[in-house]
C-alpha cells in the first residue's frame, strides 16, 4: 500500500477492541477463550514448524484510514504519517473478535535467527 508517496510494509496490526486508536465502534470483545482453545494445536505445530511459518486466522473488523494527510490521520509530527500497532508501522488494524485457527504455511522457509550482539560497556 502506498499513501502520499509512502510505501507501507505488508503488516496488519492485531488489536483487541477498545484500544485508543480504534476508528469504529464494534459490539464485541475479543474472545480470549478462542485463542486458548488453539493452544494445544499451536504447541504441536511448534515442535516441527518455526513460528515464522505459522499462519493464525482471526475474525474481526478491519480498519484503515480514509484520509492519510489531514486531521483524521492524527499526525504526530508534520509530514509523519501515523499507522497502527508497534511504532505505527501497519497501514491497517484488525479489531479481533476471535482466533479461529493456526496452521503451517506450505513450502515456508523460516527466517534465519539473528545473532545478538552485546552492547559495549
Amino acid at each position: 500500500m502506498v499513501t502520499v508517496g509512502i510505501a507501507w510494509p505488508s503488516l496488519i496490526s492485531l488489536e483487541a477492541p477498545g484500544g485508543p486508536l480504534q476508528l469504529h465502534s464494534v459490539d464485541f470483545n475479543f474472545d480470549f477463550a478462542s485463542q486458548n482453545r488453539l493452544t494445544s494445536k499451536y504447541k504441536q505445530l511448534k515442535r516441527r514448524v518455526s513460528e515464522d511459518c505459522m499462519a493464525w486466522t482471526y475474525t474481526g473488523v478491519f480498519e484503515t484510514r480514509q484520509n492519510w494527510t489531514g486531521a483524521e490521520a492524527k499526525t504526530i509530527d508534520p509530514g509523519r504519517l501515523r499507522g497502527f500497532g508497534h511504532l505505527n508501522a501497519a497501514p491497517g488494524q484488525l479489531l479481533a473478535k476471535s482466533a479461529d485457527d493456526v496452521t503451517a504455511i506450505p513450502n515456508c522457509t523460516a527466517m534465519p535467527k539473528r545473532k545478538r550482539v552485546p552492547l559495549p560497556p
